[in-house]
């Protein structure tokens, strides 16, 4: 189950995790949070980054963007 509900958030997988990307809880503050799920043998659990957006969103788009464009 994922660390706390959230609502209007984004989603992208990389490297065969799945990563979601701020939202917000049930009484609407805005969340700055990264999440990932990561699976091994069928054994899934979330994560709560280290990593965080500076800004808290809602609503948004997230995509993954390879490092060779990152330059």
């Amino acid at each position: 189950q994922m660390p706390k509900k959230l609502k209007g958030l984004s989603a992208v997988v990389l490297n065969g995790d799945l990563y979601t990307i701020g939202g917000y809880a049930g009484n609407g503050a805005v969340q700055t949070a990264i999440h990932r799920l990561s699976c091994l043998s069928g054994n899934c659990s979330w994560t709560t980054m280290d990593q965080e957006l500076k800004v808290g969103r809602r609503d948004q788009i997230a995509m993954a963007v390879p490092n060779d464009l990152c330059k």
